[in-house]
C-alpha cells in the first residue's frame, strides 16, 4: 500500500514536471504579436464616415482605415491616448500606418487640428498631405495641403522638398508653389486659439488619466502663452497706428506751412505804381 502512494505521487511530481516544461516552451517559443492597435473615432456632429459607412457616434479604427467629413461633419481621432486629431468639415485622411511608437496619417484633403504628447510610448508622430509631411515628438498644429500653423512646440515640416524647423505661433504657406515661413496673423493666432480650445474638450475622451491630465495642462499653458501673445499683437498694433496717426499730422502740418506756388510773388515789378493815364 505504501508502495502504491508512492508511486501514485511520483506520477504525479512527473506530471507537474511536464506541464511545467510545456509551459514555459511555449512562453518561450510564442510568437509576438502585432500590439494590439487602440484608435477610437468619435463624431462630434454632422456625418461622417469610416470606410463609406456612416459612423453616429464611436467606432475602433484599424490600419488603412479611411476617414471622412461632410460638409457639416466635426470628429476626432485619438491613438494610444496620446494623439488627438481633430478633423474639421469637408476633410478626408486614411490610417497609414498605426504603429505605436510612429503612427503615421495620410490627409488626402481638408483641414486637421494635431495634439501630441509623448508620455505613453508613443515616440514620434507624422502627417502627410499630397507634397508636405510633418513629423512632431510633442506639439500641436494646423495642417492644410498648402499651409502649416503651430501652436505649440517645433515641427518638422517638408513642403516642396523644402525643409522647415517651424516654431510655436509660426506659419509656412506655400504662395504659387513657394512656400515662406514668418509669424502667425492676427486671424491665424485666434484660428490657433480655437482649435487649441477644441482640442482641450476632446482632451476629455482619453482614457488613461496621465495622459488625459498632461494633454490638458499641456494645452492650457499654450493657451496662456497664446493670449499674451494676442495681447501682445494688439499692443504693437495700436502703437503702430499712433505712430502712422503722428506721421500723417506731422505731414499735414509741414504741408500748411509751405507757400503757395499760385501766391502772386511779390516783386519790385509788381510795387512799381503805374503812370496816370494822360
Amino acid at each position: 500500500m505504501t508502495q502504491f502512494i508512492k508511486s501514485r505521487k511520483s506520477i504525479f511530481i512527473l506530471i507537474l514536471i511536464i506541464l511545467s516544461l510545456i509551459l514555459v516552451t511555449s512562453l518561450i517559443l510564442k510568437p509576438k504579436n502585432i500590439e494590439q492597435i487602440s484608435a477610437k473615432l468619435h463624431v462630434e456632429s454632422g456625418i461622417v464616415k469610416l470606410n463609406d459607412n456612416i459612423i453616429q457616434s464611436t467606432a475602433e479604427i484599424k490600419q488603412s482605415d479611411i476617414i471622412e467629413t461632410e460638409s457639416d461633419g466635426f470628429a476626432v481621432v485619438i491613438l494610444y491616448d496620446s494623439i488627438i486629431i481633430s478633423l474639421d468639415p469637408k476633410t478626408k485622411i486614411t490610417t497609414d500606418e498605426i504603429i505605436k511608437n510612429h503612427p503615421k496619417i495620410n490627409q488626402e484633403e481638408g483641414n486637421t487640428w494635431n495634439t501630441f504628447t509623448n508620455i505613453l510610448g508613443v515616440e514620434q508622430y507624422s502627417i502627410k498631405t499630397s507634397d508636405s509631411i510633418a513629423s512632431v515628438r510633442g506639439t500641436s498644429f494646423g495642417i492644410t495641403k498648402d499651409k502649416i500653423l503651430v501652436g505649440e512646440g517645433i515641427v518638422d515640416y517638408t513642403k516642396n522638398q523644402q525643409v522647415f524647423f517651424v516654431n510655436n505661433l509660426e506659419v509656412v504657406e506655400a504662395t504659387n508653389r513657394i512656400p515662406i515661413k514668418r509669424n502667425a496673423s492676427k486671424i491665424e493666432l485666434e484660428i490657433i486659439k480655437k482649435n487649441m480650445e477644441r482640442a482641450a474638450k476632446e482632451a476629455e475622451l482619453i482614457e488613461n488619466n496621465i495622459a488625459r491630465n498632461e494633454i490638458i495642462s499641456k494645452t492650457q499653458q499654450a493657451l496662456d502663452n497664446l493670449n499674451q501673445a494676442i495681447l501682445n499683437y494688439d499692443k504693437s498694433q495700436q502703437i503702430e497706428k499712433f505712430n502712422e496717426t503722428i506721421n500723417n499730422q506731422e505731414n499735414n502740418l509741414n504741408k500748411t506751412k509751405e507757400p503757395s506756388h499760385n501766391q502772386p510773388t511779390n516783386t519790385a515789378e509788381n510795387n512799381t505804381p503805374e503812370e496816370p493815364t494822360p
